[in-house]
């Protein structure tokens, strides 16, 4: 069963964790409430938060951290 897919609305630096040394927003397999953090998308030193769109089970989580995504990239799904 796929979930409800959290996707990059623009271009940038995907950040996992709200500062270095911190830990994750989220981890797979977490549950998590909507509207709660699950990234930040840096672009041209606007720190933009991506939070889930609603409440559930994180069933995919991006690798990425600290790379960049491209727009539409899938970043994460929530069951």
């Amino acid at each position: 069963v796929r979930g409800r897919a959290i996707r990059a609305p623009v271009f940038g630096i995907l950040h996992r964790a709200p500062a270095p040394g911190e830990g994750p927003f989220v981890e797979h397999d977490d549950t998590v409430e909507e509207g709660q953090t699950l990234f930040i998308i840096e672009a041209m030193k606007v720190f933009n938060k991506i939070a889930a769109p609603c409440a559930g089970r994180v069933t995919y989580l991006t690798a990425t951290d600290g790379g960049e995504v491209n727009v539409d990239e899938l970043l994460a799904e929530i069951a």
